[in-house]
């Protein structure tokens, strides 16, 4: 499932472009159609957001476009937290996430019941985690939320109660990945449970200690700023979780 959604979340960047004025929902909708069969699309681009969800009987894919505009960085940059009953959360995802959240129960409200798997990569995965949370308090039968790289979304109360809501949810960090390191701990931001993905490629259960010497071992031997960003990349992701397939069933999240 990983896998599946994490191809879904690479494939969200090909759809609409706010900036550039171009509409590529078509050319979206051929890329899943090449993919994965499913019985129904729908691309939503709503102001500078786009997700889209696909249909496969009973299963219900949700994926959001991870950053590609400057009003998306604007979101991002709103890192100043609002207070909700489980804690405090980064304004502008959850901004975000309420602005898609309207659409998706405007479509699925009657259809709650069905399995809904949520991720996105990026940007689009902070927003995820929010959504999934969101659909899940609000009654639907959420049953996976997987984040690639994705930024801190809130304080460690909100993590901390919500990581008990009764769906599967991962993070998946690769190694020097910066946008995983934002917004700083410092400022009261923790990740749910993670996977890292250390410098030499393999996919461990994320621990504190050990992924900061290896983030720290890797940056010390390569020296190569160009690491912090190119680990992001979700086509880099998709490749390492290819890769980890093995692992990935011993942990039962295949």
């Amino acid at each position: 499932m990983i896998l599946k959604i994490s191809n879904l979340s690479r494939l969200a960047y090909k759809g609409w472009s706010p900036d550039k004025k171009i509409n590529d929902i078509e050319k979206l909708k051929l890329r899943v159609s090449e993919y994965i069969k499913y019985d129904d699309i729908k691309v939503q681009p709503i102001d500078d957001l786009l997700y889209f969800s696909i249909e496969i009987g009973q299963d219900v894919f949700i994926s959001i476009r991870g950053t590609n505009c400057f009003k998306n960085w604007l979101r991002n940059c709103s890192f100043w937290k609002v207070k909700l009953k489980n804690g405090k959360v980064h304004s502008g995802f959850k901004k975000a996430c309420d602005q898609i959240y309207e659409r998706v129960n405007f479509k699925y409200s009657d259809n709650k019941k069905k399995c809904y798997h949520i991720g996105g990569h990026s940007f689009g995965s902070a927003v995820s985690m929010l959504l999934a949370n969101k659909m899940y308090e609000n009654g639907y039968n959420v049953v996976w939320n997987v984040g690639i790289g994705s930024p801190r979304v809130g304080d460690k109360k909100y993590i901390k109660n919500t990581s008990k809501y009764n769906f599967k949810r991962i993070e998946i960090c690769n190694n020097l990945d910066i946008v995983t390191m934002l917004p700083s701990y410092l400022q009261g931001y923790r990740h749910y449970k993670m996977l890292y993905i250390e410098k030499d490629k393999e996919l461990v259960v994320y621990d504190n200690m050990t992924s900061n010497l290896d983030k720290i071992m890797t940056f010390i031997t390569s020296f190569n700023l160009k690491e912090f960003t190119e680990d992001h990349d979700s086509n880099v992701y998709c490749e390492l979780l290819s890769r980890n397939v093995k692992k990935l069933k011993e942990l039962g999240l295949e």
